[in-house]
């Protein structure tokens, strides 16, 4: 598939990243079968730009059921879930009370067949985990729902009954060695029969094995003229541009 087809899947499916096949990949994918087969609670963990929302959306895409993303802000406001909840399930402004919210989302959470993804979940308040656990419950666990960010498990000891009805979880991390050149030469064709020590150079100086980054680069390239196979010219241009990513998603 050129690189055009895969950009315009990748839009089609609604995903802000393409999709790279990895070992990562195959767990996350396994975690969301469990939780939409049972409508259970499980969590992905991993630095950012590791691609783990992303491996959730598209397993709901490719199984055709609904997916709702409510991306937590890093100091929530106490209904934040409720409301972003609501308005991403059901296309409708919020209302109401918490209270009022709260029973207007339940008939139709359990009527939903979707899968609710939070991301960015270690940035939710005990308020925020309190209300999430009762929605579950109180649907009698009708809608399953998959944690993502970066320290979940550390962050829901906050609130420990959230974290006991966690299901199942694993770690996503940068690619690295054989697993991150086989991910990148699949990523698009035009890395396909890049010289290695290129690939290998770029990925220290720019994209620390983080598939967010890999994939801006295959954006760049989109944005040029560059048809071919990749050069260390094409790849050092763009490095020269790309952000560098947080320390703690390089270590």
């Amino acid at each position: 598939m050129n690189s055009t087809a895969k950009a315009k899947t990748q839009v089609e499916a609604g995903l802000n990243v393409n999709l790279i096949r990895t070992s990562h990949f195959t767990m996350g994918r396994r975690l969301a079968r469990g939780a939409v087969a049972v409508n259970g609670l499980v969590a992905i963990d991993g630095p950012p730009g590791t691609g783990k929302t992303t491996c959730v959306r598209h397993f709901a895409e490719t199984v055709g059921i609904p997916s709702a993303i409510i991306t937590m802000a890093a100091r929530p406001a106490p209904l934040e879930l409720l409301r972003a909840t609501y308005r991403t399930v059901t296309g409708l402004e919020p209302t109401g009370t918490r209270y009022q919210m709260q029973h207007d989302l339940l008939p139709v959470l359990s009527e939903w067949d979707g899968v609710l993804i939070v991301d960015e979940c270690q940035a939710a308040q005990v308020q925020t985990m309190q209300q999430l656990t009762w929605l579950w419950e109180e649907s009698r666990q009708q809608f399953p729902i998959v944690l993502v960010g970066t320290g979940i498990l550390t962050a829901l000891t906050r609130y420990p009954q959230l974290k006991s009805r966690v299901m199942g979880h694993t770690f996503f991390q940068p690619l690295t060695g054989r697993t991150l050149l086989d991910t990148v030469r699949d990523l698009d064709s035009r890395f396909a029969d890049a010289n290695t020590e290129d690939l290998l150079h770029h990925d220290r100086v720019a994209c620390h094995g983080l598939l967010r980054l890999w994939s801006n680069t295959v954006r760049w390239l989109d944005s040029t003229t560059v048809t071919g196979t990749v050069t260390a010219a094409d790849l050092n241009a763009i490095a020269g541009i790309l952000p560098p990513p947080d320390q703690e998603q390089a270590a």
